[in-house]
């Protein structure tokens, strides 16, 4: 290896900045999703700032900010209004999606059914299940209490590494419960040693089912 290049790597959005690994290479990239799975793409400014308060002398990019072609995807990555169009041959057709206030929750995917076929969520008009964001459910005193419990459950992943920094904590405030406990297990995959992950894999039909009926219970 040439001892005149510059070394550098991509860091994903759990991997805490002050880890001493961030400082290896002569350059560093975080993979950040804000905005993209969840969040809003404003959170990057802010985290970038912070990281150049605690290590003014490491230069520091984005590798990633989205990935898995999502409809919203663009080559100017802002939220807001967005013009896309189709061509194929002779054919085109156009479509124009412009961001609202206040989300239409008559458009909201409502994962009932969707765990392999064999998970009903109940949710009662008025009170939470595992279908609302976690932003939302954090944000009300009860609710954070069911979701503390759920983070201790995960306690032996967090750790070896697999815990969530604040900065991927802000991501995740506009995942729903269900997607959050999916996106555990694949944190825990790449970080923990096997049987921690399989412990977060293994969630199974009853518990889920168990904080969505402490959920229900909870008035928004």
């Amino acid at each position: 290896m040439s001892l005149r290049r510059l070394t550098t790597m991509a860091v994903v959005s759990m991997c805490d900045m002050h880890n001493p690994y961030i400082q290896i290479s002569d350059v560093v990239s975080y993979n950040h999703y804000y905005g993209w799975y969840g969040g809003d793409t404003s959170m990057n400014g802010p985290w970038m700032d912070e990281f150049h308060k605690e290590f003014p002398k490491i230069p520091i990019g984005m590798s990633e900010y989205g990935c898995e072609a999502l409809n919203w995807h663009t080559s100017d990555p802002k939220q807001g209004e967005t013009k896309l169009l189709a061509v194929a041959g002779e054919c085109r057709d156009e479509s124009f999606i412009k961001k609202v206030e206040k989300f239409n929750e008559a458009y909201r995917l409502k994962e009932k059914g969707a765990v392999l076929n064999w998970f009903d969520i109940t949710a009662p008009d008025g009170f939470f299940s595992l279908n609302d964001t976690m932003g939302d459910i954090m944000s009300n005193e009860d609710g954070n209490k069911v979701m503390q419990e759920l983070f201790q459950s995960f306690g032996q992943a967090k750790a070896q590494g697999g815990g969530m920094n604040s900065g991927m904590m802000k991501m995740l405030s506009g995942f729903t419960v269900l997607r959050m406990i999916n996106m555990m297990g694949i944190t825990s995959q790449m970080t923990s040693k096997a049987g921690e992950a399989e412990k977060i894999n293994e969630v199974s039909k009853e518990q889920l089912l168990a904080i969505n009926d402490r959920l229900n219970q909870i008035r928004k």
